[in-house]
């Protein structure tokens, strides 16, 4: 037998015991969700015939109120951001292992159509609960279905929010054309009120500026018309998560969260503003003549430099106001570009946070690092992107993206 193949000897025990484990002194992290609970869903389906379907964590409902006991895996991906136009939902439902029974108990081909209403509610329950429900506070995304494939294996939704209804329609300058505008003076809520034509439901619009003018480009979307508006005033422009408009200054709503309890990952990113000033080209009436007016400021306690940009804005709202007026729309469109910081946050699945709502990052004192990530705590920052994550092997998450603006002097 070569050397290589004999047995090692046994090696003695040692005769004095292994020291004892020592207690720790500092109080671990709170654990934020207890092994007792776990995510659910719910999805609601509405098609433009009526017919209405649920499929949520325990069972799928049919449009004649039929139950039908749910094994099936679901993912959901919804992302929500202040620069896009469009929120996005997408739902794969992976029917196991592809049977042909489980196929037919699940939403059919026909059964959900493209332009179908959807709601996806997400949130939590106990282990042993047998009948979990969701409110109306637990909703994600409200939009309408845009494309929808299914087979033997997985069905496939993807829906868009709201903002779908006024995206693709143009603005009628015909609406703005009585007596009632030409002679009286209308803020920007009457006028993104009438643009939206009641097309979405409202869920707040600010006063904004007024306007002794006001018509609207034919070229562009009801869309487009109400963000240039909005960007005027300074306002933030979205669709809420329940599928309402929401143009405004200043949420009310503010969110907490705090390391070493709901974060699970955070990051930020501080840069160099690339514009430091806004031009904005007015035209308004002076002695019954058409005035043009070149207006430009730049954002308190920022440097005029050679190396930074300058932003030119034409707006054209017909005959519009005076030279003061532009010089705030000049100011509003610098803070709302004027970004100084930049952030992400991942925590663990909450739906009550929504678009322009203001954020807080704090740092539980007994977590471990919280002293030397102490700097990275944040007051009062807008949240401009949200992101949910739900599957059954990543559970529920929910990625926060926020910036920090310029703030805005009383």
């Amino acid at each position: 037998m070569p050397p290589s193949a004999k047995l090692l000897p046994k090696m003695p025990l040692p005769k004095k015991p292994l020291p004892a484990i020592p207690k720790i002194k500092k109080p671990l992290p709170k654990i934020p969700l207890s092994s007792r609970y776990r995510p659910i869903y719910k999805v609601t389906i509405k098609t433009p015939q009526g017919k209405q379907y649920e499929y949520n964590s325990w069972y799928y409902k049919d449009p004649t109120g039929i139950k039908t006991k749910q094994n099936n895996k679901l993912a959901i991906y919804i992302d929500r951001d202040l620069e896009k136009k469009l929120d996005v939902c997408l739902m794969n439902i992976s029917l196991r292992s592809g049977d042909l029974i489980d196929t037919a108990k699940s939403p059919k081909f026909g059964d959900i159509r493209i332009g179908s209403v959807i709601k996806v509610y997400l949130g939590y329950a106990n282990v042993n609960e047998e009948n979990p429900s969701l409110k109306e506070s637990d909703i994600a995304f409200a939009g309408i279905i845009d494309e929808i494939s299914h087979s033997f294996k997985k069905i496939s939704i993807t829906a868009f929010s709201m903002a779908y209804k006024i995206i693709f329609k143009k603005a009628d300058p015909k609406k703005f054309e009585g007596d009632d505008w030409k002679k009286n003076e209308k803020s920007s809520k009457d006028i993104i009120t009438t643009l939206l034509e009641k097309k979405l439901d409202v869920d707040k619009i600010d006063e904004g500026l007024k306007f002794t003018a006001y018509t609207p480009s034919d070229e562009q979307s009801i869309y487009d018309n109400i963000k240039t508006l909005a960007d005027c005033n300074g306002f933030l422009f979205y669709i809420s998560k329940d599928g309402k408009a929401r143009i405004h200054e200043k949420s009310s709503r503010a969110h907490s969260f705090k390391y070493g309890e709901d974060i699970l990952e955070n990051s930020i990113t501080m840069s160099k503003p690339a514009y430091d000033k806004v031009e904005v080209k007015f035209t308004y009436k002076k002695d019954g003549k058409d005035t043009s007016v070149l207006s430009s400021k730049p954002i308190a306690g920022s440097t005029l430099a050679k190396d930074k940009k300058e932003e030119t804005k034409n707006i054209d709202f017909g005959l519009a106001d005076d030279v003061n007026t532009a010089k705030k729309i000049a100011e509003n469109i610098l803070r709302g570009i004027y970004v100084i910081e930049t952030g992400e946050v991942k925590v663990i699945g909450n739906t009550g946070v929504d678009l322009g709502d203001e954020l807080t990052i704090s740092f539980d004192s007994s977590a471990p690092g919280a002293k030397e990530l102490d700097y990275m705590k944040r007051d009062k920052v807008v949240i401009t992107r949200v992101t949910h994550k739900y599957g059954k092997k990543s559970g529920f998450t929910t990625t926060i993206g926020w910036k920090k603006f310029e703030k805005k002097k009383p």
